[in-house]
């Protein structure tokens, strides 16, 4: 925004066709990829998670971390010590057990 007005962005095309446009304000690349937006950190080149994928993943860690309990629990370890391996509160260890 300069002055109050919203200036365009100038889009350009990655090696590879997709378009591409950076946004200083956020300090992101917005893409247009099989039609659709996605943010990506310029520096590294990686998509950031929408928010769809980001839950996804949080269920699927905490999917990760049930499995984990009983096999721990198997091996020997008690909530203090899996507490610790999973780096989790005791209480969350608990939680998770049931």
């Amino acid at each position: 925004m300069v002055k109050g007005k919203y200036q365009s962005l100038t889009p350009n095309f990655l090696p590879d066709g997709v378009l591409s446009i950076h946004s200083e304000v956020l300090g992101l690349d917005l893409r247009l990829i099989n039609g659709e937006l996605r943010f990506f950190d310029p520096q590294t080149g990686q998509k950031l998670l929408s928010h769809k994928e980001t839950e996804q993943a949080r269920q699927q860690a905490e999917q990760a971390r049930r499995d984990a309990i009983p096999k721990l629990l198997d091996l020997g370890l008690n909530v203090e010590q899996i507490a610790s391996a999973l780096n989790l509160p005791i209480d969350e260890v608990t939680r998770l057990m049931s």
